[in-house]
């Protein structure tokens, strides 16, 4: 009896022993990998929806560095987005938007499935100053999980819509920590993706659509490229 007590308690520590070479193994690979991304140029530009200045800033880049694949997660209408690239002379074929992300987690959780498509390793991530300290937790866990070097391209755009609640940031950066690990087996499937270029403006002029304000890099103005649907027969 002795015995069989001695054996039921030495294999839940072998397990034990096993999970964890097997964790710091992983660590270790990824640690190598970011280390050589981190060697790499910037690959692509993800940029976090929820403001329309990020946009027309990633239209900026894109029109200065064609060569670039872009995420825009849960942004604008798609025609605003449009006009922003349009208005920069940017190229729209290497451009996707995606819009089932409504949070910084969901950004991470969906983009992360496209950006690995796209076998990228080191990544530009468009924020604003006042939503970088949550951003930049979330992509530090789930991006670097999957080997993906991170670097930020912060904008001073003003305070965000919604605060940015500490307990909310919390609950995300376990729930990232969680992911983190789950994603490695598992990958969401967004049916929401267009490339930008796909984009239907006669559908879209047609119909209308409201988009916010900015300001024109161009002219200096504030604009707006709302589009009232003409309702005349």
């Amino acid at each position: 009896m002795v015995f069989k007590a001695m054996v039921s308690r030495t294999k839940p520590s072998k397990i034990l022993i096993v999970v964890s070479c097997v964790f710091v193994i992983w660590l270790l690979c990824i640690a190598i990998s970011l280390v050589i991304a981190a060697t790499k140029p910037s690959q692509a530009y993800f940029v976090l929806g929820g403001n329309n200045t990020r946009e027309i800033h990633a239209a900026a880049l894109v029109a200065k560095h064609p060569q670039m694949l872009t995420l825009i997660s849960g942004g604008s209408p798609d025609p605003c987005i449009w006009n922003a690239f349009q208005r920069a002379n940017a190229p729209m074929d290497k451009v996707w938007l995606e819009k089932c992300a409504d949070s910084t987690f969901g950004n991470m959780y969906y983009g992360l499935p496209i950006l690995k498509s796209w076998k990228v390793s080191r990544i530009t991530v468009i924020d604003s100053h006042s939503h970088e300290p949550r951003a930049q937790l979330l992509a530090g866990i789930i991006f670097a999980a999957h080997g993906i070097w991170t670097d930020f391209d912060i904008l001073d755009d003003g305070f965000p819509a919604k605060p940015e609640w500490d307990i909310k940031t919390a609950l995300d950066v376990i729930r990232a920590c969680f992911w983190a690990v789950i994603s490695q087996f598992y990958y969401p499937h967004c049916s929401n993706v267009t490339q930008l270029s796909q984009v239907d403006m006669n559908y879209w002029n047609a119909h209308g659509y409201h988009c916010a304000h900015h300001m024109n890099p161009l002219t200096g103005q504030i604009e707006n490229d709302s589009v009232v649907p003409n309702t005349k027969n």
